[in-house]
């Protein structure tokens, strides 16, 4: 079922973590625009193998393939419903090389520490620019 939606003002925005792929580029992105939904945005899955948990972890290096693969099928997957769906506006976001700008300047950018975490809260939570 397709909640109600004015499909001149609904974005569809399709961002998903990387052991969430399932289907999302092939049927379910057909489902949405045969349901009216025409505009839509794709955001690729981001360095997650350079947080704070990855840093000095012997898989980073798969999951950085793992990601790469991944983002790489998903803008073939962009181009193609962009190419078949011509009364679409299909637009893309990559969200990996804007965290890859921001982690590699992070001082431009405010931030004092982007590998450890914060832990008064009883989480591990990131620090951000350096105080939470």
């Amino acid at each position: 079922m397709v909640l109600p939606h004015l499909s001149n003002e609904t974005l569809t925005t399709w961002w998903i973590g990387i052991n969430d792929t399932g289907d999302t580029t092939g049927n379910t992105t057909e489902l949405a625009y045969s349901n009216g939904l025409k505009n839509h945005l794709f955001i690729n899955v981001p360095p997650g193998y350079r947080a704070p948990a990855s840093i000095g972890n012997s898989k980073a290096p798969l999951l950085k393939a793992h990601t790469d693969l991944y983002n790489m099928v998903l803008a073939e997957h962009v181009a193609a419903f962009a190419a078949n769906h011509t009364g679409a506006a299909v637009l893309s976001f990559n969200a990996n090389t804007w965290f890859n700008t921001i982690l590699d300047n992070a001082a431009e950018y405010g931030f004092t520490d982007i590998t450890g975490f914060w832990t008064s809260n009883g989480k591990s939570t990131p620090i951000i620019g350096g105080s939470n």
